[in-house]
């Protein structure tokens, strides 16, 4: 039963990661990141704050929005296209193909959030010249808490 949960989960990141609005939060996420440079630039002191700030606040929000619309095209696409009777014709019970498909949002989120985090550590530290590792403390909490909205995501989308 793991090794079915396992394929839909890497079948749903796979087809996750080929859509291009997911591809666009992610450049977004990037120029949002970039661009609390030129807020930065606007204050006075506490430059390094403002790029962090923003930074963090810019993670935020492009993974809202991706989990929103991840979470609630995953089954939509599935059900609409009616790929979801070749899958439940196969002795894979219910529950299984929905925690499948939550495990492959989940590492779809894993990956979009911590490419976002390791580019604003990169970003934050060719600015200001230190280095700060608890970004990725930050981004493991932001990660968990979209962990929970991508499960009611999933749930509410059924």
């Amino acid at each position: 039963m793991i090794k079915r949960i396992f394929w839909i989960g890497a079948n749903s990141f796979i087809e996750l990661s080929k859509d291009k609005a997911v591809g666009g939060f992610l450049l977004v996420g990037v120029l949002f990141i970039t661009a609390g440079r030129v807020l930065a630039d606007l204050s006075v002191v506490e430059q390094r704050k403002i790029i962090l700030e923003t930074g963090m606040g810019s993670i935020f929000l492009v993974g809202f929005f991706i989990t929103l619309f991840a979470g609630t095209n995953i089954l939509d696409k599935e059900i609409r296209e009616r790929q979801v009777f070749c899958t439940l014709s196969k002795p894979v019970p219910r529950w299984a193909w929905m925690l499948g498909k939550t495990l492959g949002l989940a590492a779809l989120l894993f990956l979009f959030i911590f490419s976002l985090v390791i580019f604003l550590y990169f970003f934050s530290g060719s600015q200001t010249g230190i280095w700060n590792r608890s970004l990725f403390a930050g981004g493991f909490f932001i990660y968990l808490m979209f962990l929970v909205l991508a499960s009611y995501t999933v749930l509410f989308s059924t």
